[in-house]
């Protein structure tokens, strides 16, 4: 058996080095940006040229005018010297913008509403493209709900810490007796 391991050992080697070989195969890499072109959208041209982008890949007018009003929602939010004068070029690391400042500003100005996320900007834009009807499969995932959200980010918190718990009640026994874990009362601790 040990003359086996140990046969075995340099041909899962070679097949390792082989696989991560290839993996570079296949046309070149591209390397990662150093920096990006952004603009707020404060500008004729900046507005004009995405205006004139969506209308050609087939966005309805109606829909341009919501987005550029959801700009400019956001723009009057924050600070001018946050914004850029058209496009802009810079490091992706680099900011104009404390985010937690920009934040505060952004409360004060709309309250509790949290604003416009990219899911929501998407299908404010493409959902005239999306359908829905009887043919639908039953496999469908039910509408988004907070009550929802909540129910799973609880059951995500309790089964993290019952395999934390098990972790560290199986490191202090003895190798190849961890064996199953009771479960904790978790249940009493945690709402849902």
């Amino acid at each position: 058996m040990i003359n086996r391991k140990r046969k075995l050992l340099p041909v899962l080697a070679a097949v390792s080095l082989m696989l991560a070989g290839l993996s570079g195969c296949g046309g070149h890499a591209e390397p990662p940006l150093e920096a990006a072109a952004y603009s707020n959208l404060t500008d004729a041209v900046s507005r004009g040229l995405l205006s004139e982008s969506l209308a050609d890949s087939g966005i309805s007018e109606n829909r341009v005018s919501i987005l550029l009003d959801r700009v400019d929602q956001f723009n009057a939010s924050v600070k001018n010297e946050w914004l850029t004068e058209g496009f802009e070029s810079g490091a992706l690391t680099d900011t104009k913008y404390d985010p937690y400042e920009m934040q505060e500003l952004w409360t004060e100005k709309n309250g509790s509403f949290p604003g416009y996320n990219c899911r929501i900007t998407a299908f404010s834009l493409f959902g005239a493209f999306v359908t829905a009807g009887a043919d639908q499969p039953e496999t469908q995932i039910p509408p988004f709900s907070a009550e929802t959200a909540h129910q799973n980010s609880v059951r995500c918190l309790r089964r993290w810490l019952l395999r934390t718990a098990r972790r560290r009640r199986n490191r202090s026994r003895p190798f190849g007796q961890a064996g199953r874990s009771a479960a904790l009362p978790l249940r009493k601790e945690l709402p849902g």
